[in-house]
């Protein structure tokens, strides 16, 4: 039961490090016009470096214990289409929740008089707080979600596996059905 669980916790891991290294990343951001681009380097490639376990680590192993090799192509694919079709999405929803819940103005500087004024600074750090906040509630919110599913496998993995295996020895024993291209109804028949 132990070797099943390993997958779970890389995942788990993966996705628990990487949101606490994207916080952290949100956080080092800074004051607007303080770019301290070492430490945001460091984050960045530490935050990929983590990050990325749960496709190659979890993922597709999972998907091979559990599919039977005849659907495995599509099963995989299904997978990454319900990975990547929400994220399509979250560009959208950043925007509207930094405008309605920390009421980003979108300054712009046209204006160069003003772009070394106190004001204009103030409303580009106000802009800078409300789209990273607006960040982290459209990171923290799915990672934590993923990181709950993947802890649901627990509860599901062995017996999925135990299921398919099974499965695959009664297909190996030939009891199922052949069914022929032949219009005759008589060659159409169990397996021995």
């Amino acid at each position: 039961v132990i070797p099943y669980r390993g997958r779970i916790f890389v995942a788990q891991c993966s996705v628990g490090g990487g949101m606490l290294l994207l916080l952290v990343l949100y956080r080092s951001i800074g004051r607007v016009g303080q770019v301290a681009v070492l430490p945001l380097a460091l984050m960045t490639i530490a935050f990929r470096l983590v990050a990325g376990w749960a496709a190659n680590g979890t993922n597709r192993p999972v998907i091979a214990d559990i599919a039977p090799p005849w659907s495995r192509a599509s099963m995989y694919s299904y997978f990454c289409a319900i990975e990547s079709v929400p994220s399509s999405f979250a560009g959208y929803l950043v925007s509207y929740i930094a405008e309605n819940s920390y009421g980003f103005k979108g300054t712009t500087g046209t204006n160069p008089g003003m772009n070394s004024s106190a004001d204009y600074l103030q409303e580009r750090q106000e802009d800078v707080d409300a789209l990273t906040g607006a960040l982290k509630i459209m990171s923290v919110v799915p990672w934590t979600t993923c990181f709950c599913i993947y802890g649901l496998i627990h509860f599901t993995y062995v017996r999925d596996v135990e299921r398919t295996k099974s499965r695959m020895t009664t297909t190996a024993a030939g009891e199922f059905e052949v069914v022929s291209s032949d219009p005759d109804p008589a060659c159409n028949n169990k397996a021995q």
